[in-house]
């Protein structure tokens, strides 16, 4: 994934992590979707069509991810 400025506030849709680990969500798709900057995995088994245009905040390092448009 892209790392990218933090977005200013109200322009982007950010997703925010509090579980355990790093990895926000889980499916059965082909896609892992690893940090920009650490590599840290956020999205496992995902379908990079379901999630176009968001910024995922890595909660391993704090860097802004950007996903595909």
């Amino acid at each position: 994934m892209a790392v990218i400025p933090e977005p200013e506030p109200g322009t982007r849709s950010v997703l925010h992590y509090t579980g355990e680990g790093t990895v926000m969500m889980r499916g059965e798709g082909q896609t892992t979707l690893v940090c920009g900057k650490c590599a840290a995995p956020l999205a496992v088994g995902v379908q990079v069509t379901a999630l176009q245009s968001l910024v995922i905040t890595c909660k391993n390092c704090g860097s802004y991810n950007e996903t595909l448009a």
